[in-house]
């Protein structure tokens, strides 16, 4: 049960890096809006900015995840250890809400009111500890991965929101309404995927990798037109541009 938790934590270690990578970039400018009385609305609108940068990324790399997974444990440590596959998209789909909005650590260190945060998730990581026993006794390691989901996604979820709402004036109900409408094009190609999925075959590292990069080459266009908006594409191309002139 161990072996199996740990290399689901590996998953998750490697899907994390890339939301905070994308914050970290914001928190130099975070700092100087703090320090310069800039306004509520102006740090929200850069909160959902930010969310809504993260969740592509993100989604991109969940819905893969979604139809490749299977495959990718089975090649990488064998169908023996299919319950990493649940375990891990169980954590990858819950640590989704703190990893598009980890600029709130940002936000509240400069506004310097992280001690808040701090308590309620040390609370919450308690009791999900102490739910983890009696769970994996009844249901092993797919088990465990039940109150860490359940903790992840009402911390998170509700309580924290609740809390970058009332502190430091973020429009919640906003950036809420922006991830939903980004969420259409990922939910076409995960069902889309799980269709095709029995008529195709994985067996390989090589079938694999044509397979991941033939959903890349559907999904990223489709994704890039229709789920991003102007400031999105613009930021995306710039990137893009940084990559070509550092090679």
């Amino acid at each position: 049960m161990v072996a199996i938790f740990s290399l689901a934590i590996q998953l998750k270690g490697m899907f994390y890096l890339f939301s905070s990578a994308i914050s970290s970039v914001f928190l130099p400018k975070v700092t100087r809006m703090v320090t310069s009385n800039t306004t509520a609305k102006e740090i929200s609108d850069l909160f959902i900015k930010t969310g809504r940068i993260q969740y592509a990324v993100i989604s991109y790399i969940i819905v893969g995840f979604v139809i490749f997974g299977k495959s990718f444990i089975t090649l990488w440590v064998g169908e023996e250890y299919m319950s990493v596959y649940y375990i891990t998209l169980m954590i990858f789909v819950c640590t989704t809400i703190p990893s598009i909005q980890n600029l709130g650590n940002s936000i509240l260190m400069a506004y310097n009111k992280m001690k808040r945060k701090t308590i309620i998730v040390i609370f919450a990581s308690l009791l999900s500890f102490v739910a983890i026993f009696p769970c994996a006794k009844y249901w092993g390691a797919v088990g465990c991965s039940f109150p860490i989901f359940l903790c992840i996604v009402i911390t998170y979820g509700p309580i924290l929101n609740k809390m970058y709402a009332q502190v430091i004036g973020i429009n919640v109900r906003q950036f809420w309404i922006e991830i939903l409408k980004m969420s259409l094009v990922p939910s076409l190609f995960v069902v889309a995927g799980l269709l095709i999925l029995p008529y195709t075959d994985f067996s390989d590292w090589g079938k694999l990798g044509l397979g991941i990069i033939a959903f890349s080459v559907f999904y990223l266009p489709v994704s890039y037109r229709l789920s991003l908006n102007n400031y999105e594409r613009n930021y995306f191309n710039s990137f893009m541009r940084k990559i070509k002139f550092v090679r």
